[in-house]
Protein backbone atom coordinates (compact mmCIF):
# COMPACT_ATOMS: atom_id res chain seq x y z
CA UNK A 1 0.00 0.00 0.00
CA UNK A 2 1.06 3.52 -0.12
CA UNK A 3 0.04 6.49 1.52
CA UNK A 4 -0.40 9.79 0.63
CA UNK A 5 0.07 12.25 3.83
CA UNK A 6 -1.14 16.51 3.12
CA UNK A 7 -0.49 19.51 5.49
CA UNK A 8 -2.42 22.37 5.54
CA UNK A 9 -1.01 25.42 6.27
CA UNK A 10 -4.24 27.92 7.75
CA UNK A 11 -2.42 31.05 6.65
CA UNK A 12 -2.76 30.64 3.17
CA UNK A 13 0.60 28.70 2.05
CA UNK A 14 0.54 26.08 -0.17
CA UNK A 15 -0.34 22.36 0.81
CA UNK A 16 2.53 20.13 1.84
CA UNK A 17 1.52 16.80 0.35
CA UNK A 18 3.89 13.58 0.16
CA UNK A 19 3.11 10.21 -0.99
CA UNK A 20 5.04 6.86 0.31
CA UNK A 21 5.23 2.54 0.23
CA UNK A 22 4.05 1.70 3.61
CA UNK A 23 4.00 -1.85 4.98
CA UNK A 24 0.32 -3.31 5.13
CA UNK A 25 0.45 -2.57 8.97
CA UNK A 26 1.68 0.77 8.90
CA UNK A 27 -1.31 1.68 6.29
CA UNK A 28 -3.70 0.40 8.74
CA UNK A 29 -1.93 2.19 11.70
CA UNK A 30 -2.81 5.64 9.31
CA UNK A 31 -5.60 4.74 9.10
CA UNK A 32 -6.98 4.63 12.31
CA UNK A 33 -5.48 7.40 12.91
CA UNK A 34 -7.50 9.10 10.64
CA UNK A 35 -10.75 7.60 12.06
CA UNK A 36 -10.02 8.89 15.85
CA UNK A 37 -9.20 12.47 14.25
CA UNK A 38 -13.04 12.28 12.50
CA UNK A 39 -14.28 11.78 16.06
CA UNK A 40 -12.68 14.80 17.59
CA UNK A 41 -13.59 17.02 14.39
CA UNK A 42 -16.63 18.41 13.17
CA UNK A 43 -17.58 18.36 9.38
CA UNK A 44 -14.58 16.36 8.49
CA UNK A 45 -14.71 15.80 4.66
CA UNK A 46 -13.31 12.40 3.14
CA UNK A 47 -13.33 11.89 -0.64
CA UNK A 48 -12.90 7.80 -1.21
CA UNK A 49 -11.68 7.67 -5.09
CA UNK A 50 -12.50 3.73 -5.69
CA UNK A 51 -13.70 2.48 -8.65
CA UNK A 52 -15.17 -1.13 -6.94
CA UNK A 53 -18.48 -0.08 -6.14
CA UNK A 54 -18.49 -2.93 -3.06
CA UNK A 55 -15.31 -0.95 -1.89
CA UNK A 56 -17.49 2.15 -2.55
CA UNK A 57 -20.36 0.83 -0.15
CA UNK A 58 -18.35 -0.59 2.44
CA UNK A 59 -16.60 2.51 2.79
CA UNK A 60 -19.90 4.71 2.73
CA UNK A 61 -21.62 2.17 5.57
CA UNK A 62 -18.57 2.64 7.84
CA UNK A 63 -18.14 6.43 7.19
CA UNK A 64 -21.97 7.29 7.61
CA UNK A 65 -21.97 5.33 11.07
CA UNK A 66 -18.66 7.75 12.31
CA UNK A 67 -20.95 10.49 10.71
CA UNK A 68 -18.38 11.70 8.41
CA UNK A 69 -19.10 13.56 5.21
CA UNK A 70 -18.07 11.30 2.13
CA UNK A 71 -17.37 12.48 -1.11
CA UNK A 72 -16.91 8.96 -3.82
CA UNK A 73 -15.39 9.33 -7.13
CA UNK A 74 -15.78 6.39 -9.09
CA UNK A 75 -12.53 7.30 -11.53
CA UNK A 76 -9.36 9.26 -11.34
CA UNK A 77 -10.63 11.84 -13.26
CA UNK A 78 -13.56 12.30 -11.18
CA UNK A 79 -11.73 12.74 -8.01
CA UNK A 80 -9.32 15.18 -9.50
CA UNK A 81 -12.27 17.30 -10.71
CA UNK A 82 -13.78 17.11 -6.77
CA UNK A 83 -10.38 18.24 -5.46
CA UNK A 84 -11.22 21.21 -7.71
CA UNK A 85 -14.42 21.99 -6.19
CA UNK A 86 -14.31 21.57 -2.63
CA UNK A 87 -11.43 20.82 -0.16
CA UNK A 88 -11.07 17.76 1.74
CA UNK A 89 -9.54 17.25 5.19
CA UNK A 90 -8.16 13.38 3.64
CA UNK A 91 -8.17 11.25 0.06
CA UNK A 92 -8.21 7.81 0.16
CA UNK A 93 -7.63 6.05 -3.08
CA UNK A 94 -7.43 2.77 -4.73
CA UNK A 95 -3.92 3.12 -6.39
CA UNK A 96 -4.74 0.39 -9.21
CA UNK A 97 -7.24 2.28 -11.23
CA UNK A 98 -8.53 1.94 -15.37
CA UNK A 99 -7.23 5.46 -17.41
CA UNK A 100 -4.81 6.09 -13.84
CA UNK A 101 -2.94 4.54 -11.05
CA UNK A 102 -0.70 5.56 -8.66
Amino acid sequence: PSAISSRRNWTGSKSQISSRKVTKSRFYRLFFDILEAVKKQKNFKILYVEDSETNQLVMSAMMERLGVNLALAPSAKEGFDALKAKAFDVIITDIQMPEHSG
